[in-house]
């Protein structure tokens, strides 16, 4: 059973190839101990989400780290920009910014670069109130590109 709505697992089975989604079958047992590592319930939306389709069922406007990258991204992001242990890095820094995660609460936010004072201030809001918002939110991007 997924905690995410019909609409959003609709659209990421729609994005995830065959390939993918043989992955993601194959590799749910590695996937659940990468959560556990990351201090991610597999029963959250963000946990239902790569265990059951992966970062390569987003498509479009973000590109989101796999798991085993997400824990590297994180490090650098907690080390190098001093963002909050209780943020996971969802993306690379190698655009304009990253995408952290905010265990609390199932946040998501966009942050660029200059903006991570504003982050840990409280003071940037963010771009999805869950997950599942974030995936909607990006979902509403990917169609109107």
């Amino acid at each position: 059973m997924t905690l995410l709505s019909p609409d959003i697992q609709e659209w990421l089975e729609s994005n995830t190839t065959a390939g993918s989604a043989e992955y993601a079958l194959a590799n749910r047992d590695e996937r659940r101990e990468q959560l556990a590592d990351l201090g991610i319930p597999e029963d959250s939306q963000i946990g239902q989400f790569y265990v059951y389709h992966g970062a390569d069922s987003i498509t479009g406007w973000y590109e989101l780290n796999d798991l085993d990258e997400t824990a590297d991204w994180t490090e650098y992001a907690h080390e190098e920009l001093e963002v909050a242990d209780h943020f996971l890095a969802l993306s690379s820094a190698e655009g304009d910014g990253i995408v952290p995660y905010d265990k609390r609460t199932g946040a998501v936010y966009d942050v660029t670069f200059g903006q991570f004072e504003a982050l840990e201030a409280g003071e940037l809001p963010p771009i999805g109130d869950t997950f599942e918002d974030f995936l909607r939110w990006c979902r509403d991007r990917a169609q109107d590109a």
